[in-house]
């Protein structure tokens, strides 16, 4: 096997391990254990994709110009604020690790760029690995009764041993997303097997949106659904009598075992969620946009505040104060849990500059291509980063969405090299 194949195989294998490691991280966490696996998995993967980018070599292209400019502005951005600062190596370590979560969105399409002829076409498969790796990273604890619960007074929003809720729910709106299109845009060419096993994990990722049980999710999931069925059973010429007959059969099979067996069942889920919103629409004071926004909008607000009230504010509005020390300096308010926002507070308006265009430069891409799923992921992933956070600063999502963006990047390499 060539140098190359080894780097591409290393690759799909490191990146597609990622679930499973942090199931692993989850559960030692859980049991108390403090080996950081999560940690080291992380610190290698990066290292990992920016040696294979340079062994490889760079190209004079626009996509060369604003990887390089993210990835020199974050970490020249960490040596300002330590050395303005004069923070310690505890800080500095801290937040070195979570802006190498923050750069994977950014170095995974580079690298997927550089080697798009080979590591392209399993972009797809890679996907579905993924999401079949969350299900039974999530279903398999749940059944045997272990891993964690959000609330754990409540039994609600469960979580199994991936670490956040918001994470993991970002995680299942986008596999979902790309499953359920993947389903209706390649039904006509699968065969029955395969439209079987596509249907069942579409089914599961239905189930595992009910247990985890957030707003966004459930919202998405219901939508989805039924936009997936409209397709299937009315809109697609593809889909034969036959199989529609056999689609709604299966829909009433489901129907009738939950309203026998797990009627309860749902009840409880539903109810879980029900009760939360009821319980913090009061404790709000019937503020509906501090509850649609799960406070973020307070925590923005007093953020705000605190941000332009600290004596180091002016260095601060260009190059941030950096997450950890954020956190040790205001608190509960030192994390918005909206990225756009939190970015601005941890790397200044510079970054937060460099950063959006990146983005720009993505959207401008997508555009070229009209229909295309990664365009749609990556406008989904950005809206869901403003509102609900945990894309850019999780490890876990920013993975994801670097995925997302290589997906980009060689559906418009295909057409043309939009990336010169």
């Amino acid at each position: 096997m060539s140098r190359v194949d080894k780097s591409n195989k290393g690759f799909l294998v490191i990146c597609g391990m990622f679930p499973v490691i942090d199931v692993l991280n989850g559960l030692f966490l859980s049991l108390n254990y403090s080996f950081p696996i999560g940690i080291l998995y992380r610190f290698y993967f990066f290292l990992f994709l920016l040696v294979g980018i340079l062994r490889k070599g760079l190209k004079k292209t626009r996509l060369t110009v604003y990887t390089a400019l993210v990835l020199v502005f974050v970490l020249s951005t960490l040596l300002l604020q330590t050395v303005y600062f004069n923070y310690p190596l505890s800080i500095i370590i801290a937040d070195g690790s979570v802006l190498i979560k923050c750069l994977f969105w950014s170095l995974i399409p580079y690298y997927v760029y550089q080697r798009k002829e080979t590591i392209g076409p399993r972009l797809s498969p890679l996907l579905i690995g993924l999401n079949v790796q969350f299900v039974l990273g999530l279903l398999v604890p749940y059944i045997l009764g272990v891993g964690n619960f959000t609330y754990e007074n409540s039994q609600a929003g469960y979580k199994g041993f991936f670490f956040a809720t918001n994470d993991v729910t970002f995680a299942f709106i986008i596999l979902s997303f790309f499953s359920g299109w993947y389903l209706v845009s390649q039904f006509g060419k699968m065969h029955t097997l395969a439209k079987v096993s596509l249907g069942l994990l579409y089914s599961m990722n239905v189930f595992c949106f009910l247990i985890i049980g957030t707003k966004t999710g459930l919202v998405f999931c219901c939508l989805l659904t039924v936009y997936v069925l409209v397709q299937l059973l009315f809109l697609m010429n593809e889909v034969t009598g036959l199989e529609k007959m056999v689609i709604i059969m299966m829909l009433l099979i489901v129907f009738l075992f939950f309203l026998w067996h797990g009627q309860e069942f749902i009840e409880e889920k539903l109810a879980g969620v029900i009760n939360r919103l009821t319980f913090f629409y009061y404790h709000y004071n019937r503020d509906l946009v501090r509850l649609l926004t799960s406070s973020r909008s307070t925590y923005l607000k007093e953020a705000t505040t605190l941000f332009f009230n600290n004596k180091s504010w002016l260095f601060a509005f260009f190059f941030g104060f950096g997450v950890e020390q954020r956190l040790l300096m205001f608190g509960r308010y030192g994390l918005v849990e909206m990225d756009f926002f939190d970015t601005f507070f941890s790397l200044g308006a510079v970054n937060l500059f460099i950063i959006s265009v990146a983005f720009l430069f993505y959207n401008r891409l997508n555009r070229q291509r009209k229909n295309n799923i990664f365009g749609h992921l990556f406008l989904i992933s950005l809206t869901y980063s403003f509102f609900v956070g945990h894309v850019l600063y999780s490890a876990l999502s920013s993975t994801l969405f670097g995925l997302i963006c290589s997906g980009i990047i060689v559906d418009t390499s295909e057409q043309q090299d939009g990336a010169t």
